[in-house]
């Protein structure tokens, strides 16, 4: 039997809600379904909040949400996202700048503790 782009639709939405959306919201994310293309089993998904723009949505695609929609739904051949070109979230890993010292300031200190050590050897 074959299933209508509505009801393969239904039950991808039915995955996001179950095992996706929490774990995106999570990092100020949200994905939803774009579009699905019934020729090719490609699922389009338009990446919003901190998902548009981030370099880890590609991995979150990949790895989470394909395999997962594979798992569940037999035709979900591959998953593909499009950023929201509406966006004005700044990505979740900007919100988490290094404060710290600077690289050259951290090397700075290990060469300096090692040779601390090597003293007290």
């Amino acid at each position: 039997m074959t299933r209508t782009k509505d009801e393969i639709i239904h039950d991808v939405n039915s995955v996001m809600e179950k095992y996706i959306n929490n774990t995106v919201a999570q990092h100020g994310g949200m994905v939803e379904v774009k579009d699905f293309d019934m020729d090719t089993g490609k699922l389009t998904m338009m990446m919003k909040g901190a998902c548009s723009g981030c370099a880890g949505s590609t991995a979150t695609l990949k790895k989470g949400i394909e395999s997962t929609m594979k798992h569940y739904i037999p035709e979900v051949k591959s998953v593909e996202g499009e950023d929201d070109p509406n966006s004005d979230v700044k990505p979740y890993y900007e919100y988490n700048q290094w404060e710290g010292p600077s690289y050259d300031n951290m090397l700075d200190e290990l060469d300096r503790l090692s040779t601390e050590n090597d003293n007290e050897n």
